[in-house]
């Protein structure tokens, strides 16, 4: 659903009320959470509490980042939590890859606030370029059908026991026309000069891989592969009707023998999810 009264950027949330409603922001300090936080506030979001968390991977301007947003959060009458770690000795520690690290950091974080506050809702600002990319990301790691779906615009998930209810109300609109809005009212923010590195997977597919795909192609390949994705959601979302909403208890073999391959693999994957 489309919120009446912004008139700066569309967003999508699944409720009426939700400018009276508490709810977590996600803002990084770059120009899409500057922006999400910016358009909320433009279309009367009242109770939000605006979130940053600092990965320390960049020095002084991580922590330049950090005060931005405070700064930002104060300006606009918004409370702020501010949290931090070192997700490079994190990467190292637990040997993930430092993106990896970065997002279990940022989302336990998240989780931490959200128990403390009580409050369940939180906004990211995930866009259409993020969700193209994800698709990719999921295509080339072997994902099934739910993950080449891409990001949903309104999901629960679960960290550290505690239910997330993840809303990207910028999930249809392109980085694009973002940033040309936040340009427009003259909105600041910052640079993550990591985005553009190389060591990093996404920005790989972001600066490289996509540009490659639409020049082999000669067409606007970004929109086809959002379009297959949204395909993908919608066939998911009909896979996951024709299955009880919980897992039994214990899987029989001959009930399971008597699915479709697909729906066998699907049962298989929620009964491993439930333990």
């Amino acid at each position: 659903m489309t919120a009446a009264g912004s008139t700066i950027l569309p967003l999508h949330l699944p409720w009426e009320s939700w400018r009276r409603q508490r709810m977590l922001i996600a803002v990084s300090g770059g120009c899409d959470s500057v922006a999400l936080l910016h358009t909320l506030h433009a279309a009367g979001a009242q109770r939000l509490i605006v979130c940053h968390y600092n990965h320390r991977l960049r020095g002084r301007a991580s922590g330049n980042d950090a005060r931005l947003v405070a700064a930002l959060a104060r300006r606009l009458g918004y409370e702020y939590e501010g949290g931090a770690g070192d997700v490079a000795a994190l990467a190292r520690s637990t040997k993930q890859p430092v993106e990896v690290a970065a997002r279990h950091a940022r989302y336990a974080f998240f989780a931490t606030v959200a128990r403390r506050r009580r409050c369940r809702p939180l906004l990211l600002a995930h866009h259409a370029d993020d969700q193209i990319e994800t698709l990719l990301l999921n295509l080339f790691r072997g994902g099934a059908r739910a993950g080449l779906g891409g990001m949903r615009s309104d999901t629960v998930r679960t960290i550290d026991g505690t239910p997330l209810r993840l809303l990207r109300p910028f999930l249809p609109l392109w980085r694009r026309d973002i940033e040309a809005a936040a340009t427009a009212h003259g909105w600041k923010w910052r640079e993550d000069a990591s985005n553009r590195s190389p060591d990093y997977t996404r920005n790989r597919i972001r600066l490289e891989l996509l540009p490659l795909l639409a020049d082999l192609f000669q067409r606007d390949i970004r929109s086809t592969l959002r379009r297959t994705a949204d395909i993908l959601r919608s066939e998911d979302d009909f896979l996951r009707t024709l299955l009880p909403e919980r897992a039994p208890e214990q899987l029989s073999v001959s009930a399971l023998r008597e699915l479709p391959l697909a729906l066998q693999r699907r049962q298989i994957l929620q009964w491993l999810q439930e333990r």
